[in-house]
């Protein structure tokens, strides 16, 4: 039904004189190129231009006044062709072109979905530290000591759909000060993105506090509060593109302990905000998961752990997914009292047309 609509657009357009064949192809990387395009070609009811390979139509049907729009092999009813911001988000969005707004903050490497991940697996639902780490840690505290934890460096290999692809590297590193039964910190991840059409640094802050609450001596529930800064730097076709997200958030996460082996889970809520002046700049998230750790030798513990991340936002355009899975291992040693390394590999699952894989050593120096 749809393919005979389009062909009965087209050949309206074709006897009224609407359609227009562009002049020359445009190539565009960011809402700026999209917008100079949109201001030249679209401001009329039907028309088409080619933007990255891909030849854009839009015809007005006279008879139910509305604008049928096709990208490529999409299709799209009920367009407004003079909602500017619409049309180039929509396009953006077929396209492929990476937009520095939350419209794309469902992706896990977003500073958002960063956030929400370091939050989670390095506060809420911590991966099980040795027996030699646990007793460590337990001193610093009675001493009230500053510690430091995290200290990973990571390489996510992502492939998308189409041609954007590929690698995020970076690090975190962690500061945390016990009094009674409060811990307060501060975490400082950075990343790198190497991908074809861009190129990113990103850098932020996460201040937190932490409340526990002993309910057996096994039993211990944890309350968190964050709050967030990232700073993006983005290098697009020689062109700088800055990016600013701020956002907080809240987690409540439970543990059970014994000696051979914990069970760890947990809920977290971020929300974040970033600078960019379009409808869709700010994105809920929900994150659910576990973790479970089997200690080896008192030396040595494995992990599995799995976390499910839900998009709420009540966005005004469609994204795709609004939730993924990331499911992972992770493999800690002690080699003296005051130095662990850790290994892990990470994976995300159940997300349309992204798919990445991260590995991640880590090296934490108790001091």
């Amino acid at each position: 039904m749809k393919k005979l609509l389009i062909l009965h657009l087209l050949l309206i357009a074709l006897v009224t004189g609407f359609f227009v064949s562009p002049a020359e192809a445009y190539t565009a990387n960011n809402l700026d190129e999209l917008g100079a395009i949109y201001d030249e070609y679209f401001g009329q009811e039907s028309g088409s231009v080619e933007v990255n390979g891909e030849l854009i139509y839009w015809f007005y049907d006279t008879m139910n006044d509305t604008t049928s729009m096709e990208i490529g092999t999409q299709y799209y009813e009920n367009v407004d062709i003079y909602d500017r911001e619409a049309v180039i988000l929509l396009v953006a969005q077929a396209l492929g072109i990476p937009l520095t707004s939350a419209g794309t903050l469902d992706e896990p490497t977003s500073a958002s979905a960063t956030t929400s991940r370091l939050v989670f697996t390095e506060l809420v639902v911590p991966t099980v530290r040795t027996t030699t780490e646990k007793n460590r840690q337990a001193a610093q505290k009675a001493q009230g000591a500053v510690r430091t934890f995290g200290g990973s460096l990571r390489t996510e290999w992502v492939d998308k759909a189409g041609d954007e692809n590929g690698l995020v590297s970076g690090f975190n590193l962690g500061l945390a000060y016990d009094v009674d039964n409060f811990t307060f910190g501060v975490m400082v991840p950075y990343d790198y993105f190497d991908f074809d059409s861009f190129t990113a640094n990103r850098i932020g802050s996460i201040l937190f506090g932490q409340y526990h609450l002993s309910l057996t001596e096994e039993l211990e529930a944890t309350l968190t509060a964050n709050l967030n800064y990232m700073f993006s730097d983005f290098r697009i076709l020689g062109q700088d593109d800055d990016l600013n997200t701020y956002g907080a958030g809240l987690s409540a996460g439970l543990r059970y302990s014994q000696e051979l082996y914990e069970l760890g889970c947990g809920v977290s809520y971020q929300y974040n905000q970033d600078d960019v002046d379009l409808d869709d700049d700010s994105q809920d998230l929900v994150k659910l998961g576990a973790n479970i750790g089997y200690r080896v030798t008192p030396d040595q513990v494995v992990n599995l752990f799995g976390t499910w991340t839900y998009d709420a936002t009540n966005y005004k355009y469609d994204y795709g997914d609004t939730d993924y899975f990331e499911i992972g291992t992770e493999y800690r040693a002690n080699f003296s009292d005051t130095w662990a390394l850790n290994v892990g590999y990470r994976k995300v699952v159940d997300l349309e047309d992204y798919d990445s894989d991260m590995v991640y050593l880590g090296s934490t120096w108790q001091f």
